[in-house]
């Protein structure tokens, strides 16, 4: 009786064990780990909260992203994005020279424009779908949490003369923004050739409080190349 016993326990932990190589198995096949590397140009903006008479136009600006991913696949249609993006984010502010005296006095310098420019490292948090229905195509989104790593004001003046001020002491270190982007991607062997256009809206002010007349949060639409290795 007891040997019995014995047997269907041992055949039941058989099972089980079995059951259980199976399902990582199954979990195995489809979870897999991908790292890879991209980059491209971005188009970038500050979305000012307000804008003064004495700024003529406001011009966007191109600059470089390059993003190092790491990405976890839940299944063959879900997925998980994150790393480490570098990234420039500037725009142009022209001034209307019609506020300057006629003739300007020799001892002062008109603006012609100011660039305000910042470096950003950003940890990306995204979530990827695959469409079963359209081949090679996704669809992600997301947060990202940046850190300044530099802020700076470029000042150009009439006469062509061009002035640097690091301005990070009077702006915030951290930025968070809601991204959303769309993309094609394939598989050749074990590597992923992929493309991704992303939309990236900030939603923290940048200047620290009471140190500017003016706020403003960053607005980018960057476009990505680039490649994975699957394993």
């Amino acid at each position: 009786m007891n040997i019995h016993k014995g047997n269907v326990k041992m055949k039941i932990n058989v099972f089980v064990l079995i059951l259980i190589l199976f399902m990582l198995n199954a979990y195995g096949n489809e979870s897999k780990m991908n790292i890879g590397i991209s980059g491209g140009p971005n188009y970038t903006d500050l979305n000012y909260n307000e804008l003064f008479s004495a700024w003529e136009s406001t011009e966007h600006q191109y600059n470089l992203n390059v993003f190092t991913l790491v990405e976890y696949n839940f299944n063959k249609y879900v997925s998980m994005q994150t790393g480490l993006r570098y990234s420039i984010i500037s725009n142009k502010v022209n001034i209307d020279q019609s506020i300057y005296p006629d003739p300007i006095p020799d001892e002062f310098q008109p603006l012609n424009s100011f660039s305000v420019s910042h470096k950003v490292l950003n940890l990306p948090i995204f979530f990827k779908y695959n469409f079963p229905f359209l081949r090679y195509s996704y669809i992600l989104s997301g947060i990202e949490i940046g850190y300044l790593l530099s802020s700076s004001m470029i000042n150009n003046y009439a006469d062509g003369e061009e002035e640097i001020d690091d301005i990070q002491t009077n702006t915030t270190r951290l930025n968070l923004t809601i991204d959303i982007g769309v993309g094609f991607e394939k598989d050749i062997g074990i590597v992923n050739l992929f493309t991704s256009l992303i939309y990236s809206h900030g939603v923290i002010n940048i200047p620290k409080e009471n140190k500017w007349a003016v706020n403003w949060k960053t607005k980018e639409l960057y476009l990505l190349f680039g490649f994975k290795y699957m394993f």
